[in-house]
């Protein structure tokens, strides 16, 4: 995984160390959580927008991950019967990493 490149040293090194203070960077959606997992396979997180220890305001792009799915893909939305999450098989394959925010530069 390519460094992140957080506000300040503080952060970076509880993303770097995150199994000794449970801040984790989720890259798809570009986004810090804390994590309260307690099993594997369990994703319970809870988002934080401001740095725990600057205070600077954090990236967040659920919102565009969404929007930008619909405008490119408009066919993944044809059926009311269930609601997609990043991790459904039919997520494109750039739509399943950071790509889609790097390539567009957010």
């Amino acid at each position: 995984m390519k460094k992140i490149v957080c506000c300040c040293r503080r952060m970076q090194r509880a993303i770097d160390t995150k199994n000794k203070i449970p801040i984790n960077f989720e890259e798809v959606q570009k986004f810090f959580a804390i994590d309260e997992s307690d099993a594997p396979g369990d994703l319970r997180q809870y988002e934080i927008r401001h740095c725990p220890f600057c205070g600077e305001t954090l990236p967040d792009l659920k919102d565009a991950y969404w929007q930008e799915m619909r405008k490119s893909y408009p066919n993944l939305y044809s059926t009311k019967d269930k609601v997609l999450t990043i991790y459904d098989d039919v997520i494109p394959k750039e739509f399943r990493s950071g790509s889609w925010w790097r390539n567009r530069k957010l």
